[in-house]
């Protein structure tokens, strides 16, 4: 039978046009990060002997960028291609000799209005959904909401920027807040943990090295929140879970009667516990293994079990193509 070599690379998209051989011919290396808790990126650092990147073909900051992970001959069982998204390009450098382009791109909507303008409105008897559909729109981004309804009755937003008022309000709620190729995804933790598993990494796993980290630090049994409702003096405190080790934190305006206090404490806990047991994973390419997907360990002893991909690194070169997994353990019962 016959072996074909397995082969990796980028398609690269620039600015709406095809420039996967000009990239290609010059490509070094090639890094790109997916993760939940803040914003995809992707580095470039091409090649520049003849003196074109610092010319003629010299890049500007906003420019679009589009790249594609492709991979050649591994196997039926691989996916073969990632779309990496429409990424902004945020930063350039040039440095010689040899002449080297650096690219830096993030993903983020092309208006910078979105993290920059400070904004004050008030919003009343909305849902997370109707907010982050109208901040959407504002910037041209389709909206995805994958979480159960959440109504706020009244809340402000005093001088912030729409991405970071939109991302605290999702963290109070244990949801995540995620730009993905012009669309603005709004989705819960606990959906995604509840997802049937795309895959095992055992200790067979092709390239494998690992680590794995347990610790009670930083990690809580309980919630204690205390909120003033609207027109009343009188503050009002909670607990749930238990007294063992306690997460304190207030409502900031955000609630209005106990069952939504009751939320935000469980949402802090758990966002709090999901960072309790960590393993990272260094391992050849799967394309499938993408953030907010799941997985199973096993074969390793204490950290089997089910995982939830935070962070997903690609890392190529030349000669070799790598990945690095974060994954959070997925805990079970009252407290997870």
């Amino acid at each position: 039978m016959e072996m074909r070599t397995r082969k990796f690379g980028i398609r690269l998209t620039y600015n709406g046009a095809d420039a996967a051989d000009e990239i290609t011919a010059d490509l070094l290396d090639f890094s790109y990060s997916d993760a939940l808790e803040e914003s995809d990126s992707a580095s470039i650092t091409l090649k520049d002997d003849r003196g074109r990147w610092a010319g003629a073909w010299t890049p500007r900051t906003g420019d679009r960028i589009d790249p594609v992970i492709c991979l050649e001959n591994w196997g039926k069982d691989r996916i073969p291609e990632l779309n990496c998204g429409e990424l902004l390009l945020d930063t350039f450098s040039l440095s010689g000799y040899p002449g080297k382009l650096q690219l830096e791109a993030v993903s983020a909507p092309a208006d910078t209005a979105f993290t920059e303008t400070k904004r004050s409105q008030t919003w009343e008897s909305v849902t997370i959904c109707q907010v982050a559909g109208e901040i959407a729109s504002r910037y041209g981004l389709e909206c995805v909401y994958d979480a159960d309804e959440i109504t706020i009755k009244r809340m402000e937003q005093n001088k912030r920027p729409d991405s970071e008022f939109l991302k605290e309000l999702c963290s109070r709620y244990g949801l995540i807040l995620k730009i993905y190729n012009r669309r603005l995804i709004v989705f819960s933790y606990e959906n995604y943990e509840k997802r049937e598993p795309s895959g095992i990494i055992t200790p067979q796993t092709p390239g494998l090295s690992w680590t794995y980290k347990s610790t009670v630090h930083g990690t809580y049994t309980g919630a204690r929140i205390s909120y003033t409702p609207p027109k009343k003096r009188k503050t009002v405190e909670i607990t749930v879970g238990s007294e063992e080790r306690l997460i304190y934190g207030f409502n900031l305006g955000f609630s209005y009667k106990n069952f939504d206090a009751e939320r935000l404490g469980l949402a802090a806990m758990r966002m709090a516990n999901r960072k309790g047991t960590v393993m990272t994973v260094r391992m050849m390419p799967d394309l499938k293994y993408v953030s907010g997907s799941v997985l199973m360990v096993s074969g390793f002893g204490k950290p089997d079990g089910k995982y939830l991909v935070n962070k997903a690194t690609h890392s190529m070169s030349s000669s070799q193509y790598m990945m690095n997994l974060t994954l959070f353990k997925i805990q079970e019962g009252e407290n997870a």
